[in-house]
């Protein structure tokens, strides 16, 4: 790249893509797809965002505009510093899910908690209907296991991964999701359940519905 400061307002979106490059690499390294870290890759993002920090930008909107790609620099470049420490140490080997892991575990003790909650209130109600009161006109859909989330949210966040997309990281989100659209698709279709599963078609990772009637194995 010819790093001059009249060159910059052509430079900028080169830089902009090499960086979107660079995070696909990156990935591809800590998924042990790469051989070898970018290093050379990133050298050369490096040393352009270095030459146009040492410049004095000729107007105030290619000031700001460089600002805003040099944040953007500075925090992906200090996450790949992490990562590679992790990994040389020999800590994990795909030190990306780190974080996720550790965020998930949090997520998993909130959602056993609730599941106990459900439970004890579940086992409260069965023994006021067998008291005799009045049981409520329709039972509620009950919400997805806390053992399929994970399982489901581990396996969608692997095929982002693999696909180069950015992978979710709150579970209580993604499980908050799960339930609405399953208690809309239950209420829609006058269902018996809904099955969630990973589908990937063109590079694009989502989720799969499938409908399982009353009185039926299931269908789509």
């Amino acid at each position: 790249m010819d790093c001059r400061l009249e060159n910059f307002n052509a430079n900028l979106p080169k830089m902009k893509e090499m960086l979107k490059k660079l995070e696909h690499e990156y990935d591809l390294y800590f998924s042990g797809e790469r051989r070898f870290p970018p290093f050379s890759e990133h050298k050369e993002l490096e040393q352009a965002v270095t030459f146009y920090s040492r410049s004095t930008l000729p107007t105030t909107a290619t000031q700001f505009l460089f600002m805003g790609f040099q944040q953007s620099w500075t925090l992906y470049s200090n996450k790949w510093n992490k990562l590679m420490e992790l990994k040389q140490n020999g800590i994990v080997n795909d030190p990306r899910l780190v974080g996720a892991t550790r965020k998930m575990q949090q997520q998993f003790s909130k959602l056993d908690t609730a599941r106990k909650e459900d439970l004890q209130k579940e086992d409260r109600e069965k023994k006021e209907q067998d008291a005799g009161k009045p049981a409520a006109r329709e039972e509620a859909p009950k919400p997805v296991p806390a053992q399929g989330v994970r399982e489901l949210f581990e396996e969608f966040n692997q095929a982002k991964m693999h696909a180069g997309q950015t992978v979710e990281l709150d579970q209580a989100k993604f499980q908050k999701k799960l339930e609405k659209q399953r208690a809309e698709l239950i209420e829609k279709y006058k269902a018996k359940d809904v099955v969630f599963s990973v589908a990937v078609q063109d590079g694009k990772v989502s989720l799969k519905a499938k409908i399982v009637k009353k009185g039926s194995k299931g269908e789509e």
